[in-house]
C-alpha cells in the first residue's frame, strides 16, 4: 500500500480512537464530544460499551498504518463500521439530532478517502 493510505489510517485512526475518552470518563466525554449531559448509570455504561469497539477500531487503524500487510483488511473493517455507524445515526436522528453532525462528516470523509485509496491501489 502507499504512504497516503498509511497517513490516512493514522489520522483517521487517531480521531476514531479518541472515543477512548468516553470509555475512561463517560460523563465528561459525552459532554465534550456531543454536548450531551448524561448522569444515569446505565446510560453511562451504554456509552462506554459503545465507545469501546469504536476506540478499538481506531487503535487497529493506527496499528495498521505501520504494518502494510494489514492496511487493506483494517481499512475495509473501518469503512464498514463507519458506514454502519452513520446509518445508525441517521436511523436515530430524532434522538441524536445535530449533536452527531460533525461525527457524520468526519466518518463520511474517512469512508470516501479510505475507499478511494483502496480502489486506486
Amino acid at each position: 500500500m502507499d504512504s497516503w493510505l498509511s497517513l490516512s489510517l493514522l489520522i483517521f485512526g487517531v480521531i476514531t480512537a479518541s472515543m477512548l475518552v468516553i470509555v475512561l470518563a463517560p460523563k465528561s466525554g459525552l459532554m465534550w464530544f456531543f454536548q450531551r449531559e448524561v448522569s444515569e448509570p446505565y446510560s453511562l455504561f451504554l456509552a462506554q460499551a459503545g465507545a469501546l469497539p469504536i476506540s478499538a477500531i481506531g487503535a487497529l487503524m493506527i496499528w495498521a498504518s505501520f504494518i502494510p500487510a494489514m492496511q487493506c483488511p483494517v481499512a475495509v473493517v473501518a469503512i464498514i463500521s463507519k458506514l454502519v455507524f452513520i446509518g445508525l445515526l441517521f436511523k436515530s436522528w430524532a434522538v441524536v439530532g445535530k449533536g452527531y453532525l460533525l461525527t457524520i462528516y468526519v466518518d463520511a470523509l474517512a469512508v470516501i478517502v479510505l475507499f478511494s485509496l483502496l480502489v486506486s491501489a
